[in-house]
């Protein structure tokens, strides 16, 4: 939630302070997250975003629906939107939004059809069509969800935000500067917005631009067990950071201009595995090294690394090396593309070399 305050917002605390503790879990609520916004990490909490990704996250899978009015709406036209950024992309900021009274006109406004990345085709989609249904749907459904469903996800989310800023949040300002450090960030001090939601779809973390370029962050609670959590916020962040950053010592922008360079198209996946990889583990071997020892890689967790073997082996060495001080941040980005461009070099050769089969 945003927190700008004003007299008649001091005085309305100072009145809820003085209620019985059983009407202050909103109260509660904003203390977590003012807590959390000295720094980079500005944490909140919107139960209409919750409600946005909750539909989202039944359209990902085939799981029952729960019987609510406009709820199979709703996910009929979320699944025609083939994703939760799918909005995002039309630059419509979900998080800007209180209620789903609020969203339909900028819903209406959203381009009539766009062509969309779905089961790995590009498709035309109607989205403006899809996007009017899902948000009467949503409309129908809201009453019904802050009744039933919120209650719980609040708590949960509750829970998580706790767990951020008890153990996160101390060791805030050390992991962002040392993911700044590393990544060749430090010239921002973008305060992100992260919205935690109960449940969303996989991979459990979003992160979309506000029609001034600035990242908001999603990340789903579900999907992010234990100290996978504090990775995913880092994560997430990182990809609003780099928003913020397209200067030359911006590492990740370094590494797709060297590859745009080298040849490497603009939708060739090594654009974005690469440097995405980079986030990856460097989100990791933070919370690794100064929140939680015990930590194991959401690549290795999750099975990122497997999806990308190629990438990853490349670059797990290298910049964990770069990490210890074992060899120069440059010395690491030329070993990477160089690691990069010899192995597409050998996969081409060899696809090319392939003699293929006669015909009987």
């Amino acid at each position: 939630m945003r927190f700008t305050l004003t007299v008649s917002r001091v005085l309305l605390i100072i009145a809820l302070l003085c209620r019985p503790s059983s009407a202050l879990p909103q109260a509660r609520l904003k203390t977590q997250a003012e807590k959390t916004s000295q720094g980079h990490l500005d944490v909140r909490v919107n139960a209409f975003v919750d409600l946005y990704f909750f539909v989202f996250k039944l359209a990902s899978d085939s799981g029952k629906i729960p019987d609510i009015e406009g709820l199979a709406e709703g996910v009929d036209a979320a699944r025609g939107l083939f994703g939760a950024q799918t909005l995002a992309r039309l630059d419509v900021d979900i998080s800007q939004f209180e209620r789903s009274a609020d969203i339909l006109p900028a819903f209406s406004r959203v381009s009539e059809t766009t062509r969309l990345i779905a089961n790995g085709k590009v498709q035309p989609v109607q989205t403006r069509e899809k996007a009017i249904q899902l948000a009467r749907a949503l409309m129908l459904i809201e009453k019904p969800f802050r009744e039933k469903i919120w209650p719980q996800h609040k708590t949960a989310i509750e829970q998580a935000a706790v767990r951020v800023t008890t153990k996160l949040i101390p060791k805030e300002r050390e992991c962002f500067a040392y993911i700044t450090k590393n990544l060749g960030m430090e010239d921002t001090d973008y305060k992100v917005p992260v919205y935690l939601v109960a449940e969303s779809p996989a991979p459990g973390g979003f992160t979309n631009w506000q029609g001034d370029r600035h990242g908001v962050c999603f990340v789903g609670i579900d999907n992010n067990k234990g100290s996978q959590l504090f990775e995913t916020v880092l994560h997430e962040s990182i990809h609003a950071l780099d928003l913020e950053t397209k200067g030359k010592e911006n590492v990740l922008e370094d590494i797709r201009n060297r590859l745009k360079k080298a040849g490497v198209a603009e939708r060739d996946p090594d654009m974005r595995n690469v440097a995405h990889t980079i986030m990856f583990i460097q989100a990791a071997e933070t919370v690794r090294r100064f929140v939680d020892p015990t930590h194991k890689h959401y690549g290795d967790v999750a099975g990122y690394y497997a999806k990308v073997p190629v990438v990853a082996k490349i670059e797990l060495p290298i910049w964990i090396a770069y990490l210890d001080g074992k060899i120069s941040r440059e010395a690491a980005i030329s070993q990477i593309i160089e690691g990069i461009l010899k192995t597409r070099k050998e996969t081409s050769s060899s696809v090319k070399t392939i003699t293929p089969a006669r015909r009987a």
